[in-house]
């Protein structure tokens, strides 16, 4: 016997969709087109989207403004968020309440600056004493590092390129 829609008060779910006994996965709104076989997180069960082939989530916006999912807390309702900007269509993403990175319509990704540019990556940091960026590869016995490091102060020692591997260093001021 199927249930198109269900309420279960005791277990405090809603369920929509086909099942043989209400809705088996979270403890809020559980939409089941057909069984995954899948169990849900304790963390994440306010919302479940179930289906054994492809399943998805649409959110549609008007064709000059945002589509978001917004993360947040008692003390500020947006501190986490992520943006789709239909007007020129780019994907912003928030964190702590401010933009920290930005994918274009091309592609281009922005880390640090809201600002497009000719680059595909564009990577800003405003505290010089922080490197911009390090690469490091984890493989136990060849590890791989590589820094790049900038400061505000064109004659300082501290523009540099740094590359180690194993027991071999080179570096580019």
């Amino acid at each position: 016997y199927t249930h198109m829609f269900s309420v279960n008060a005791g277990n405090h779910t809603v369920g929509i969709g086909r099942s043989t006994d209400g809705p088996d996965l979270g403890v809020g709104l559980h939409i089941k087109s057909d069984d995954s076989g899948a169990s849900v997180s304790g963390d994440a069960d306010e919302l479940v989207l179930e289906n054994n082939t492809n399943t998805g989530l649409s959110i549609f916006s008007g064709t000059s403004n945002d589509g978001n999912i917004m993360f947040g807390d008692s003390g500020d309702a947006d501190i986490g968020m992520l943006k789709y900007d239909h007007s020129d269509n780019h994907l912003r993403f928030y964190t702590n309440a401010g933009e920290r990175m930005r994918i274009q319509s091309d592609g281009e990704l922005s880390i640090g600056t809201t600002t497009a540019t000719a680059y595909m990556l564009n990577v800003e940091h405003d505290n010089s004493s922080n490197y911009v960026a390090q690469f490091l590869g984890t493989h136990s016995s060849v590890p791989d590092l590589m820094r790049w490091r900038y400061t505000a102060s064109p004659d300082s020692d501290d523009h540099y390129f740094h590359y180690a591997r194993d027991t071999t260093t080179a570096r580019w001021a």
